[in-house]
């Protein structure tokens, strides 16, 4: 389970910084070469892509984690510790095998 959580941050701070990268391109901020580019936006929408897919469970949790970036527990308005911890390890595991396919 750690090694599926340092997965999911590494993940998570990926999609931001590309993210991040797409947008500060796209408004001239930035200087690029449009390989880079490429691959950030393959990235992000390959993220979202495998979260928009996800069940609604395990899209909930992943897209706080990853594609909001909450940490902590952000979560206890809406699940209970041992809910959310039982919720999160499916969502990780669901997450993880469904990006390498």
């Amino acid at each position: 389970m750690v090694k599926d959580r340092i997965l999911i941050e590494i993940m998570a701070r990926s999609y931001r910084q590309n993210k991040i990268f797409i947008i500060e391109c796209e408004m001239y901020c930035r200087p690029y070469c449009e390989e880079e580019l490429s691959m950030s936006r393959k990235i992000v929408e390959h993220i979202e892509t495998v979260v928009r897919y996800m069940n609604d469970k395990d899209r909930f949790i992943i897209h706080h984690e990853v594609i909001l970036g909450k940490t902590g527990k952000w979560y206890r308005d809406h699940l209970s510790q041992p809910s959310y911890y039982r919720h999160r390890k499916e969502a990780y595991r669901t997450f993880l095998r469904n990006l390498e396919a």
